[in-house]
């Protein structure tokens, strides 16, 4: 049993870095200028899981959540990219309104899709991974 833990956790830890170079990768590649608009600015930072999304869905999608957390961050170069669990994405969007379309990849996947991502009356924003409704809080807006 205890080897089977110390696989699993090596296993973990391999895509995290693995994780790390392919986002950096990502978010480094070239994007387009885009317009602004409300979502483009007020999107712009570090999200969080909300405490309203069911956890019961989350931990059942995302089994590695409690260990690795979660985290979405928008950047103003029109970069984007988050992690729930060992789970996660990275790519770039373009603002509409309210909302952000991401073309995005995911860290062990190199097809590309799009997710829609809106910004809410109250500040959160909304939007489906892997078939499963997530709600982001703003967690701040500070970057080099």
């Amino acid at each position: 049993m205890r080897r089977k833990i110390t696989i699993a956790a090596v296993s973990a830890a391999l895509i995290l870095i693995l994780s790390a170079f392919v986002f950096a990768d990502m978010i480094s590649a070239g994007d387009e200028e885009n317009t602004d608009s409300r979502a483009d600015t007020a999107a712009v930072g570090t999200w969080y899981l909300s405490c309203y999304n069911d956890m019961d869905v989350l931990n059942e999608a995302f089994p590695d959540i409690y260990a690795f957390g979660s985290e979405l961050v928008v950047r103003p170069d029109k970069k984007i990219y988050w992690h729930i669990g060992a789970a996660g994405a990275a790519g770039t969007y373009e603002a509409y309104g309210n909302q952000l379309s991401a073309c995005v990849s995911e860290i062990m996947e190199p097809d590309e899709y799009r997710v829609a991502i809106t910004l809410d009356d109250d500040g959160k924003l909304i939007m489906k991974y892997r078939s499963v409704p997530l709600e982001w809080t703003f967690a701040s807006g500070t970057y080099e």
